[in-house]
């Protein structure tokens, strides 16, 4: 074990860091609607360096588990906020019936 609880493991640490906070939020230890511990803080409870934990978040980010509010802080989304309508990109683009059929096609 290292320091913060993380595994000596090929998994690097940004990631074991997105699991412990995925798990935390999938658990309702962490509560949509309210901010996820500062950068700071997670620095210090974990040990670890603060690009760490932005690639980490970045991960849940992109995961849209967690959004930035400018000016507030990360935040965890709330459930609805995490479905993407059919059809749209993740930056709400549209998507063609033709495109969508194109993805679809094996090559």
């Amino acid at each position: 074990m290292r320091a913060g609880g993380f595994e000596l493991s090929d998994v690097p640490v940004y990631l074991q860091l997105a699991a412990i906070l995925r798990g935390e939020i999938e658990r309702g230890e962490l509560v949509p609607r309210r901010p996820v511990p500062s950068k700071r803080q997670l620095t210090q409870e974990y040990g670890i360096a603060g690009g760490t934990v932005d690639k980490a978040l970045a991960v849940l980010r992109g995961e849209k588990l967690v959004k930035t509010v400018r000016g507030r802080g990360i935040y965890v989304t709330a459930p609805e906020e995490r479905l993407q309508p059919a059809g749209r990109l993740a930056d709400g683009r549209g998507v063609s019936a033709d495109k969508a059929a194109d993805l679809r096609r094996p090559s």
